[in-house]
């Protein structure tokens, strides 16, 4: 049983040569779990996309791959950033978002993040993590959410007993 559409919108610059919402679309993909993948170039579309698009409205999931600056609160885009009131007004109602990018786990962007999109669950790293251990974490945890009918809270959980290294406790989960 799958459960949930998931959305993916990928935002680490093309010049950076990763792609990690690529991976786990891919890896969903081929395991019949349903996502909708975009590829992010500025900040106006970024909110369009938000904004309009009826796969992120229909989505239980939103996944936001980016650059983060932990200090600045802020979400990069290739030609752009976001604060946290820039995030078009509860966008994400209800939904799970996962944001890998780095340090943006933290109270400071958090808190009003989940004020302003009304997001119910968010789960992000609060420190940097190398990009194959964000993907391994990010795969793991919508192929159990996707197909092991797991909450979001026990697909983290078992997602971060799974890995190890630098990524072993680097991610958050706020509710």
């Amino acid at each position: 049983m799958h459960r949930g559409h998931v959305v993916m919108l990928e935002c680490i610059p093309k010049r950076d040569a990763q792609d990690e919402s690529e991976v786990i679309w891919q890896f969903l993909r081929m395991t019949d779990g349903d996502a909708t993948k975009f590829d992010v170039t500025n900040k106006s579309e970024f909110i369009e996309i938000l904004e309009q698009d009826a796969d992120v409205q229909g989505a239980s999931h939103v996944h936001l791959s980016g650059h983060g600056d932990g200090d600045e609160s802020e979400f990069l885009l290739p030609r752009g950033r976001m604060r946290p009131e820039d995030f078009p007004e509860l966008c994400f109602q209800g939904k799970v978002v996962t944001l890998s990018a780095c340090s943006l786990g933290r109270k400071a962007f958090i808190e009003r993040f989940c004020e302003v999109t009304g997001a119910a669950i968010v789960i992000a790293p609060t420190h940097d993590v190398h990009f194959a251990e964000a993907a391994a974490f990010f795969v793991n945890y919508y192929f159990l959410v996707t197909h092991h009918d797991m909450t979001p809270r026990g697909a983290f959980d078992r997602a971060s007993a799974m890995v190890s290294g630098k990524v072993k406790g680097a991610f958050n989960l706020w509710s």
